[in-house]
């Protein structure tokens, strides 16, 4: 949450930041994501797959792997062939409404299509980081290269990053799926 209030602050004064946060979390459900239900003796792999005490996280992340399973069928189908679990990409998009990833200046650009579509933008960038990607040399359970796929640490210049945020956002704009 660290980077969305962060975002929050760079793009608004304290008090709409302050504001912006209470929105997101009465009237956009993010206060689901962060809740802890009952404490159980799981490995953190198996914790943040079946996302115990993380309905939102829950919610969030069967509502991505339905439109990458429907609208991008042949990747996915690719990625589930090698056994490599999507969820672990999903927990810091949800948990950061991509705001680890989003160049700062382009941030607003993502909280003014999300605060008027809710959710259903953010899915779209969802869709659009997917297709963007190529999964080629995922091996059988690699997580990490997952994650790696979609890190904020990729091997961009900071102006690639930026075309390349930029072109995502204006896709997920002008998507049309059916959410």
């Amino acid at each position: 949450m660290n980077f969305l209030v962060g975002s929050l602050l760079y793009h608004s004064e304290e008090y709409i930041a302050f504001w912006l946060i209470i929105e997101l979390i009465e009237n956009y459900n993010l206060r689901e994501n962060y809740q802890e239900g009952k404490k159980s003796l799981l490995t953190l792999k198996t914790y943040f797959i079946s996302f115990k005490g993380f309905p939102g996280l829950k919610i969030h992340n069967k509502k991505i792997n339905k439109v990458f399973k429907y609208s991008l069928k042949e990747k996915y189908n690719e990625i589930q062939s090698t056994g490599v679990d999507i969820s672990f990409v999903v927990v810091e998009w949800v948990f950061s409404l991509f705001c680890s990833l989003i160049p700062i200046d382009l941030q607003i650009e993502f909280f003014i299509n999300f605060f008027e579509t809710k959710w259903d933008f953010f899915y779209k960038v969802c869709y659009c980081l997917f297709q963007s990607k190529d999964f080629s040399g995922i091996t059988d359970g690699d997580e990490v290269y997952m994650l790696l796929k979609f890190s904020k640490s990729n091997d961009k210049t900071s102006k690639e990053k930026e075309k390349f945020w930029e072109n995502v956002l204006n896709k997920a704009n002008e998507l049309e799926i059916n959410l």
